[in-house]
């Protein structure tokens, strides 16, 4: 079994972090993992100059491809050593469709571009971000043999499934100077021919595959001396600084940070201070609250369209021209005696009603995936008549709102001919109903705000043995407010104002408290996190309520890494709820504990055991299970399941012994 690395990035695009392409490390990595075929497959890209400097320096099989962005995913298209050429003029072709990260090539462009494309090794993310669709896959047939998977886990759960396409696993690595950890996990392949036809005909074989050199797909390999792990529970035991934690960190850069949740030591002890707590329970629950305030921002949003001060501006101008014109009627003169000199312009104005409904109808008449449902209880004909009819109101309105402004032009410029010859002034145009609605309006926003900000508990939902309430409430101080705007300005002035809700959004706005975020500084949402007797839990509870949460969103991850959960519980607790959450996680998500207790190191009874030792000054790890008599080390190396087990998880044999007579002193 050899192993191979499809998918490697040496040149940064719109899609990559900056990065600056180093060989000398390209070479560290091909020699330390020991890789026998290597593709350079940057995004919608080739460059010939730099995948030559690679071929001629790297003294393995280096293929030339392209990740190509297809119906908004990816699809890896690698060639032959001898389609270079054709491989840059495919290249230079995307450039008319990819302009931006967001675009990307449709299935007939591609055809058009990758005419040859049978002659290609095609190899789409498959289950992984972000996925070509798979009706896009389907239609190239027997074309596509392999799916690129993100991680181990998700290659054995393909490889058991017969009507999936079989899993790859590569690196996706970006080849730069800081590049410290490289990822253990390689695809190992039983082929001698790097060719594009010698490929295809390896990847047909699911035996032919497999994450380990020893052949054993329930492993995969962590460490470039071909040390593996397993795909369900690992639990590393070992003494103080002997590289544990050091692994976990290999691991976490290796995979990725969207890939791996990494529980570090002492965290949750952290995270279980009162403040630092409080701020979690808010961050977890934060999508509730955008939900909840939904309507809230709507009434915000709505306030901003009422501009209030200038309607007040408007008044105050109509009532002095007013009384200006009242007292100089005895100045009357041929001008401001005509009927147009106060005339008032016509309104014009939007039905935004009318057109939500023709949007409606014409969203209704166009939906593809409703359709059936749709016209089952609609009649599509009586729709469309509907639509042409409001269309046509639609089109009366705006030949009214034509004809208006048309007149207004005209009346505009005879108002101010009269003006201008007269010795009067004109009234000032003012709309009276217009600002009987705004002032309506702006008592409505008030009212409704401050029913709002009555407080009152909104929710109250079950979190293993807790319960998280929910409570809103009004604000009773500045700080508070600042809490949950990120880089909120000062706004002790404003303040002032909270209870004039209308007067308080707008001296927010002008005060420069970012728009979309004013609806939070109007009313709090607090969350507190209650025992079985509805008590605000204890800090030992808090640390409870955070490891299981911990460990719960670790379902969402390719990978969790534990580091010494024991620091925070007891023993009662960790078997009997601990034991067999992880247990139950393991079964979905590759995971990995270190610890020093003997109820997660030996009761949990792990897929693989991990023991970390210092030998000649050098980190070593050896594996087994509870039932092997023998930990084997990947040089060879060999050591006795009972001595490791002892030292780490008794303290030694004599310490056993002593605690077991103890105990049996205590039985008698």
């Amino acid at each position: 079994m050899k192993a191979i690395d499809l998918h490697i990035h040496t040149i940064k695009t719109i899609f990559d972090a900056d990065f600056s392409f180093d060989i000398k490390k390209l070479e560290e990595y091909v020699n330390s993992e020991k890789i026998s075929c290597i593709a350079i497959t940057n995004h919608n890209l080739f460059d010939k100059s730099n995948y030559e400097l690679i071929s001629n320096t790297i003294d393995i099989s280096v293929l030339p491809g392209i990740e190509v962005s297809l119906e908004k995913g990816h699809m890896l298209v690698i060639g032959n050593i001898n389609d270079t050429d054709i491989l840059v003029e495919q290249s230079n072709k995307m450039r008319q469709f990819i302009l931006d990260e967001q675009s990307y090539l449709t299935y007939e462009q591609f055809l058009s571009i990758f005419d040859n494309y049978k002659d290609y090794l095609l190899i789409p993310h498959y289950i992984k971000d972000p996925p070509v669709p798979i009706d896009v896959i389907n239609k190239f047939g027997n074309d596509i043999i392999v799916g690129e998977v993100s991680s181990a886990k998700k290659w054995f759960s393909l490889m058991k499934q017969r009507d999936k396409l079989i899993p790859v696993l590569f690196s996706d690595l970006r080849i730069k100077s800081e590049l410290k950890n490289f990822p253990g996990t390689h695809l190992y392949i039983d082929c001698d021919d790097f060719t594009i036809g010698g490929l295809k005909n390896s990847f047909k074989d699911k035996t032919k595959l497999s994450l380990s050199n020893n052949s054993n797909n329930e492993e995969f390999q962590i460490t470039s001396d071909g040390t593996t792990a397993s795909l369900g529970l690992n639990v590393l035991i070992g003494k103080r600084s002997t590289g544990k934690t050091y692994l976990l960190d290999k691991l976490n850069k290796s995979f990725g940070i969207d890939s791996v949740k990494y529980i570090e030591q002492f965290s949750i002890i952290k995270d279980a201070e009162e403040g630092a707590f409080k701020k979690k329970l808010e961050l977890d629950n934060s999508e509730y609250s955008e939900n909840y305030l939904k309507e809230l921002k709507d009434i915000v949003d709505l306030a901003f369209k009422v501009d209030f001060k200038n309607q007040n501006m408007l008044l105050e101008s109509y009532l002095e021209s007013l009384l200006d014109f009242a007292s100089k009627q005895d100045k009357m003169d041929i001008f401001s005696k005509c009927t147009l000199f106060n005339a008032t312009y016509f309104e014009i104005s939007e039905d935004e009603e009318l057109q939500n409904n023709i949007k409606a109808i014409d969203t209704l008449l166009s939906s593809s995936n409703y359709e059936k449902i749709i016209f089952k209880y609609l009649d599509r004909n009586n729709l469309k008549e509907l639509l042409k009819e409001l269309i046509i109101i639609a089109k009366k309105k705006a030949l009214n709102n034509s004809n208006y402004k048309y007149v207004n032009d005209i009346l505009k410029i005879i108002k101010t001919e009269l003006e201008e010859n007269s010795a009067l002034n004109q009234i000032k145009d003012f709309n009276v109903i217009k600002y009987a609605t705004y002032k309506q309006f702006i008592k409505k926003i008030d009212y409704y705000v401050e029913k709002i900000k009555i407080e009152k508990e909104i929710s109250k939902n079950d979190f293993y043995k807790f319960k998280v309430r929910a409570t809103r409430k009004p604000y009773t101080s500045v700080q508070k407010i600042k809490s949950k705007i990120k880089n909120c300005p000062k706004i002790s002035d404003e303040f002032q104002y909270y209870n004039s809700p209308y007067i308080y959004i707008n001296a927010l706005l002008k005060a420069d408290v970012p728009k979309n975020q004013i609806y939070k500084a109007i009313v709090d949402v607090e969350y507190i996190a209650l025992n079985s007797n509805d008590s605000e839990i204890s800090g030992g509870e808090r640390a409870e309520y955070l490891l299981y949460n911990q460990i719960k969103s670790g379902e969402n991850y390719d990978l969790i890494l534990i580091d010494e959960p024991e620091s925070s519980f007891d023993n009662i607790y960790l078997n009997e709820n601990i034991r067999t959450l992880i247990n139950n996680l393991s079964k979905k998500t590759t995971t990995f504990i270190v610890t020093h207790n003997h109820i997660l190191g030996v009761m949990l009874n792990a897929d693989k055991i991990l023991y970390t030792c210092i030998e000649d000054g050098k980190y070593k790890i050896y594996t087994g299970k509870m039932s092997s008599k023998k930990f084997k080390c990947a040089d060879g190396g060999e050591k006795n399941t009972t001595d490791i087990i002892m030292e780490t998880m008794e303290a030694g044999k004599d310490s056993y012994y002593e605690r077991r007579q103890i105990y049996e002193n205590f039985e008698n």
